[in-house]
């Protein structure tokens, strides 16, 4: 317990909360407010502050949760929850590694390691409050802008997780100490129109199920019309991406998806969730327009209309009602395209296909004739018991002569017939064709002892295929042990690379003077020293 913690402002950082902390108690090391405040090690940057639970049991006799309350409103964890698969809020509010644990994922969108800060917001501030203070709106990943007054952020120099200094930043206009983070304002409207997006995606109290969010995104795609041929469905979201950012925008966001095509895991359910949330907020824009649309779109995938449809069968009371509810959608299996099979309870199932919506101005309709159920049947045998002549049972069954007869030959589905009997044939040589390519696997693997699983399916990539699809329990038996998970090193051209840090290393010592000025103090210029600064830039790429 502690006599004193600041009175928190409206949606200021935990970052901020504990440097005034620092400053208003005059103390002269940040580990001994750390100390203070924390009976446990901490870890400290700009979004969040571990061990809260151990700040909030020093300060509960300031406020009924303490804890909570600097959680949902003083940290950037809200942004997170939605995508958890935990119930953080209702079971342990502090158990967050997960949350964060994006940080390590590469090609991920990279959290902030420098503050920043609105100036308008900062004037404001020590105008009103008699000091400036953090905003955490300003610290989340993807966020450039102040939404409150329209203008790009500014950003700290001071880089909060590299240097290793002896107190606490607090925001002030120093010019030397900041830079913009938009250097173009050419998408300044993107930028406010994806922080609104991040504002309600924050406020959002709810959970999100990973099999409900999976499905919702696979039916708004399909009904934006680029889920079809699914072998495009990759490329055709991909262009929608760039169609509704362009590629610069994309890059200011890490989601650059020539570097990392991260929408790959958009549609694996146990990788949904390793998204970033910003990027989840891009796709959603690009599918609905802004997040808020597409939680509460309710829409179905309709490709032929709300129903009930008509009910084609001419031997039955209900013929030509709109009767029919129940409509299976699939895709055909050549052309790719969708198509759908509507199905009467008097067991008639016919079949349109996409942009058709009315059975009766289809040319040809009795080739989509794909059931005749047992209503048509029941009635057509007892008219052709009856007697009644070929003109007659043509006008009835609405159906040409040549078809009655065929009918009257080969059984009443003369199109299930011949699914039959094209699926057996198919099975037929498909299992004459993976009996070959088993002798073609085998000889290859006993002709080449020495060769690994890859190089043999590089040698045989049609075989592999094959096998790999249609016999792989068979294929695994008959193959070398599988080299998952033991990654070759790759060949890498260091020279270039020493090069690169030469440079780097030359500017850190060019720039030493400007970094002791941002810390306020003179840093000794060791080895150490200059790999923390170097830390920041060992991940950028080689140009």
């Amino acid at each position: 317990m502690i006599g004193y913690f600041p009175h928190p402002y409206k949606d200021e950082s935990i970052y901020s909360i504990v440097a005034r902390y620092h400053y208003h108690m005059g103390n002269k090391s940040k580990y001994h407010t750390l100390e203070e405040l924390f009976s446990k090690t901490v870890s400290l940057n700009t979004e969040y502050i571990n061990n809260l639970d151990q700040l909030s049991s020093k300060i509960n006799h300031f406020s009924n949760q303490p804890g909570y309350e600097l959680l949902i409103n003083h940290t950037t964890v809200p942004l997170y929850y939605p995508f958890n698969k935990t119930t953080l809020l209702t079971n342990n509010p502090f158990l967050l590694p997960s949350i964060y644990r994006y940080k390590k994922r590469h090609n991920d969108i990279k959290p902030k390691e420098n503050l920043h800060f609105c100036t308008d917001c900062l004037n404001e501030q020590i105008e009103e409050l008699g000091e400036g203070y953090w905003n955490r709106w300003h610290q989340i990943p993807g966020v450039f802008v102040c939404l409150k007054h329209k203008i790009p952020l500014l950003k700290h120099q001071m880089n909060v997780e590299r240097f290793k200094i002896n107190g606490f930043v607090l925001p002030d206009n120093d010019s030397s100490n900041q830079s913009s983070t938009l250097y173009k304002l050419d998408d300044l409207e993107k930028h406010l129109a994806l922080a609104e997006d991040v504002k309600f995606l924050v406020n959002y109290r709810a959970c999100f199920l990973e099999q409900a969010l999976y499905k919702k995104y696979l039916t708004i795609i399909k009904i934006k019309g680029i889920a079809y041929p699914m072998s495009q469905m990759l490329k055709n979201l991909s262009d929608l991406l760039l169609t509704t950012y362009g590629n610069e925008f994309l890059n200011y966001m890490d989601s650059n998806l020539k570097d990392d095509n991260w929408i790959n895991r958009l549609f694996h359910e146990k990788k949904l969730f390793d998204i970033h949330p910003i990027r989840h907020i891009l796709l959603m824009r690009a599918l609905s327009g802004s997040v808020e649309s597409f939680i509460h779109n309710s829409d179905q995938f309709e490709p032929f209309g709300e129903g009930p449809w008509v009910c084609m069968n001419p031997l039955c009371d209900h013929y030509l009602k709109e009767v029919v509810t129940k409509v299976e959608v699939s895709v055909h299996p050549f052309n790719r395209k969708i198509q759908g099979d509507f199905i009467c309870n008097c067991g008639f199932v016919y079949r349109l296909r996409q942009g058709e919506f009315d059975p009766c101005k289809v040319p040809y309709f009795s080739s989509r004739v794909m059931k005749k159920g047992h209503v048509w049947e029941r009635n057509f045998y007892k008219m052709v018991n009856q007697g009644l002549k070929m003109n007659e049972l043509e006008e009835k069954t609405k159906l040409s002569r040549p078809t009655i007869r065929k009918i009257l030959r080969e059984g009443i589905d003369p199109i299930q017939n011949a699914i039959q009997k094209r699926d057996k044939k198919t099975k037929e040589w498909r299992k004459r064709k993976t009996a070959t390519y088993r002798r073609v696997w085998i000889n290859a693997v006993n002709n080449n002892p020495n060769h690994t699983r890859s190089e043999l399916a590089n040698h045989n990539r049609a075989t592999f295929a094959w096998l790999h699809q249609f016999d792989s329990e068979w294929l695994e038996e008959n193959s070398p042990v599988s080299q998952k998970g033991h990654r070759r090193k790759e060949k890498e051209d260091f020279e270039e690379k020493d090069l690169f840090m030469v440079k780097e290393v030359q500017r850190i010592n060019d720039e030493w003077k400007q970094h002791e000025k941002v810390v306020g103090k003179i840093i000794r210029k060791t080895f150490s020293a200059i790999c923390d600064l170097l830390g920041s830039n060992r991940e950028r790429k080689v140009p």
